[in-house]
């Protein structure tokens, strides 16, 4: 991005996180610093690529706004390589990967919508998730419209907002996932 003709005209950190199978040891550990810093109400949304393979659009977990707002911003990636990325949109909100501690601290989050294929999907977490698993272009892919997301949004004249801690707790109930955050401790009411 710092090559590129055209600057984000909001500020776009990328993180890298450590100890994600052990327990999101590092997302944690910056939410929390985030919090104690006083930088967690100027984070507008996390974009969490984990198991990113060729996007077919994006998943938000967000309060009202955001998926309108996605739905506006895959018709423009869309615009830009209609074989290559279909501009699916989803709100189901999952668990067990970086973007949970930003979700619980209110953060709207994205990920991409990804088909690995039954080949990576028999082998993830095992002796053969190897990198030749990997697909090129669909690292190439992810990276086009990832990017692309992100300079949209950075573009943004206002962002929707974060969840109320009313709306995210009557959305992790209706996506039934009060009990396993129960079950690992991570159920903040």
């Amino acid at each position: 991005m710092a090559s590129m003709p055209v600057k984000p005209e909001r500020t776009v950190r990328f993180v890298l996180f450590m100890g994600e199978e052990q327990g999101l040891l590092g997302s944690r550990a910056l939410v929390q610093h985030y919090r104690t810093s006083g930088e967690l109400a100027r984070v507008k949304c996390m974009i969490n690529l984990d198991m990113s393979g060729n996007p077919q659009g994006f998943g938000v977990g967000g309060p009202v706004g955001w998926k309108q707002l996605l739905d506006r911003s895959c018709a423009t990636i869309r615009g830009l390589d209609s074989a290559a990325f279909m501009g699916r949109v989803s709100e189901e909100i999952w668990l067990h990967s970086d973007h949970q501690p930003f979700l619980l601290a209110g953060v709207p989050v994205i990920y991409p919508l990804s088909d690995l294929g039954k080949h990576v999907y028999g082998c993830y977490h095992s002796s053969c998730d190897d990198i030749h698993l990997v697909d090129p272009q669909a690292m190439v892919n992810n990276v086009r419209f990832v990017g692309a997301l992100v300079y949209l949004l950075a573009a943004e004249g206002s962002l929707p907002g974060r969840f109320s801690e009313e709306a995210l707790r009557n959305r992790l109930i209706e996506a039934g996932l009060e009990q396993p955050l129960r079950i690992g401790g991570d159920w903040p009411w």
